[in-house]
């Protein structure tokens, strides 16, 4: 089978990584495995389509690699966190992660995470929201461009959008004026399979808020709906 993927994976337990590089290519992966950023920084073969980036025990290495990965590329990022440790999971996603997965999890399902990111991308020219097979969706000042996964305002040009961020603004524009709740945000950008993980939405949704809208206070777009989650609060035309 060929390859799916190209990923790299930065961590600096030897161990640790090399069991799971081995892992990853037993699931039909490309890794290129390094100790540090400033080591997949170097690589000579090109650009990764996915980066898996491992926290420390402590946490405090991790972090700083997301914070500087994520102020200079977009591409999809995992991190790797210790069982149980949902603080460290809120504060990668706080810095821009897209996913975070236990260490410990099975090489399967961090395979299915990474290919479960690819497909969104590629498959971005086939929403499965209620408005379907439309290019550009306009709400307000803004646009989301689906095919190029891009988000403009028309007085700002471009803002930047982690892959997780983008998804989940697209599962809302596709779904203008209906509550959705964790579960359904999960299933439609992320296929269900993220048990325990709502409180991840929350944290990615914040991340959207300080983005898009004009008062985080008192959101106009993205609005709470008290008991069931989210609701996307803007008419939208689609091109």
């Amino acid at each position: 089978m060929a390859t799916t993927a190209c990923i790299a994976l930065v961590d600096g337990d030897t161990h640790s990584r090399d069991t799971l590089a081995a892992q990853l290519r037993d699931n039909h992966f490309s890794v290129d495995a390094v100790a540090s950023m400033s080591d997949l920084d170097m690589l000579d073969g090109g650009r990764p389509d996915c980066v898996i980036v491992a926290l420390s025990p402590a946490g405090e290495s991790g972090f700083e690699d997301i914070r500087a990965f994520r102020s200079r590329d977009d591409r999809p990022m995992i991190a790797l966190s210790a069982a149980n440790q949902s603080v460290d999971r809120i504060i990668a996603l706080e810095l821009g992660a897209d996913d975070v997965v236990e260490r410990d999890i099975s090489p399967r399902e961090v395979s299915a995470r990474v290919r479960a990111i690819m497909r969104r991308i590629r498959n971005a020219d086939g929403p499965t929201g209620t408005l379907k097979g439309t290019t550009v969706m306009r709400f307000g000042r803004w646009s989301l461009d689906v095919v190029r996964r891009r988000v403009f305002n028309e007085a700002e040009g471009e803002v930047d959008m982690t892959s997780g961020e983008f998804d989940i603004l697209r599962c809302f524009v596709q779904n203008p004026l209906r509550p959705l709740t964790r579960q359904q945000i999960l299933d439609e950008t992320r296929g269900g399979r993220c048990e325990g993980y709502e409180r991840s939405i929350d944290v990615l949704i914040g991340r959207i808020r300080r983005k898009i809208e004009e008062d985080q206070s008192n959101p106009r777009l993205i609005q709470t709906v008290r008991g069931i989650g989210y609701v996307f609060a803007s008419a939208v035309n689609a091109q």
